[in-house]
């Protein structure tokens, strides 16, 4: 590690094969597991651990700083191979890697090199930030009190609490009495928090996205991050091409079980064209219309990733770059939402045009690739992205930078 304070990896530190290298033997277990998990409903709680040890969460940051030097580019190529291996595990952990995101891009401080110094020392970071309920449109009810003598208290109840159930600390969106808004890092093994495994979509449903009742939980007041004090940044596309990534690696899983589906498969339709389904020119069709649909999900994804890189290396000695380019790469994130979700979701439809009825036997768990992929869509419906593209395009209008959820009153 370097002396003094902790550097922002614009470029590639290591070349991408050395670095997936790195994690490779690991994603191979969590996809050896994947099914078993996937039947039972088991939490990955192993699969995050494999993950902490060799140091998956530190890959942004730079090696020398401890960390694995990914590129974004690189990083989110790692997530597609992560979640080809088991699509629970990116989106898991899409808030720790965001708060790393962001304090990557702070400004130097003892707060900013204590929060990733803690990340290279593995610790894991989750998200309760969502309300759920008829309060009104962007209300939030779960609070931050207190004062320097007595200090300071977190106390509220949130939902869609991803990744928490396995990590160290928890992100809370919080509001104080002058109707303020933060993000407070928590210790999420505090007495006072209660997490609970309620997450019932029928999709992604090991993420452990499920309820967080905080009850006057303390907080450091350097561990408070006002949104009155944040510069520009990119964190709802880098929060968008998390899922992104996400969905690419299923998008390369339709493609690896249909093929495996289709070479033991022995069986033949007597209406068939071919001896075996492998030489069936139908089934070959299929397969290669699945292969070219995770192409260009992949390229899609990684091309949008390469906005980022771009970003970075624009910014400058303090870490700011020009307005326009945060437009660019959120319109272009924007744009990749619609065209992934509709090609990844026709693949894992279409994947089952390999086979009969065996292909829906609940064992092979093949139906889950299109749960996991509808799940992780409707995080930020399309119909949005693509309509503000478009306002943007015929009206100048500015890209959804940050929205929220509520009942209109």
């Amino acid at each position: 590690m370097t002396s003094g304070t902790f550097s922002r990896p614009n470029v590639d530190d290591v070349a991408y094969d050395e670095l997936a290298t790195r994690f490779r033997s690991v994603f191979d277990r969590i996809a050896a597991t994947a099914v078993e998990r996937e039947r039972g409903r088991v939490l990955p709680y192993e699969p995050v651990a494999w993950l902490r040890e060799v140091g998956f969460g530190a890959v942004r940051i730079a090696v020398a700083d401890g960390g694995g030097g990914a590129s974004s580019s690189q990083f989110f190529e790692l997530l597609i191979e992560l979640g080809t291996a088991d699509s629970n595990l990116p989106q898991l952990l899409r808030a720790h890697f965001g708060m790393v995101e962001e304090r990557l891009n702070d400004v130097d401080s003892p707060v900013r090199d204590r929060w990733l110094r803690a990340v290279v020392d593995g610790a894991i970071i989750g998200n309760a930030v969502t309300e759920i309920g008829s309060g009104a449109l962007g209300a939030v009810e779960t609070t931050v009190s207190g004062d320097a003598e007595n200090g300071w208290f977190i106390t509220g109840t949130k939902h869609y609490s991803t990744g928490s159930l396995f990590a160290d600390h928890i992100a809370i969106g919080v509001i104080d009495e002058r109707g303020e808004r933060a993000f407070a890092l928590v210790d999420a093994r505090h007495e006072g928090v209660e997490l609970v495994d309620d997450w019932a979509g029928f999709g992604q449903r090991m993420t452990g996205s499920g309820t967080t009742v905080l009850d006057a939980v303390p907080v450091d007041p350097d561990d408070i991050f006002w949104f009155a004090d944040r510069a520009p940044n990119y964190m709802i596309a880098f929060y968008q091409e998390v899922l992104l990534a996400s969905l690419a690696g299923i998008g390369r899983a339709v493609l690896r079980d249909a093929v495996e589906f289709v070479t033991r498969r022995s069986r033949v339709f007597s209406h068939g064209s071919g001896a075996t389904a492998r030489e069936d020119p139908l089934v070959q069709q299929v397969v290669g219309q699945l292969s070219a649909a995770s192409f260009a999900a992949d390229a899609v994804v990684l091309a949008a990733a390469a906005q980022f890189d771009r970003l970075n290396a624009a910014r400058d000695e303090q870490g700011f770059a020009a307005a326009e380019l945060f437009d660019a790469l959120e319109i272009t994130v924007s744009r990749a939402h619609s065209t992934v979700v509709d090609t990844v979701l026709g693949a894992a439809t279409r994947l089952f045009e390999v086979g009969g009825a065996s292909s829906v036997d609940s064992a092979k768990t093949l139906d889950r690739h299109w749960r996991n992929a509808r799940t992780i869509s409707v995080h930020n419906p399309g119909i949005y992205k693509t309509r503000n593209v478009g306002d943007h395009l015929l009206n100048g209008a500015a890209p959804a930078y940050a929205w929220v959820v509520g009942v209109k009153k």
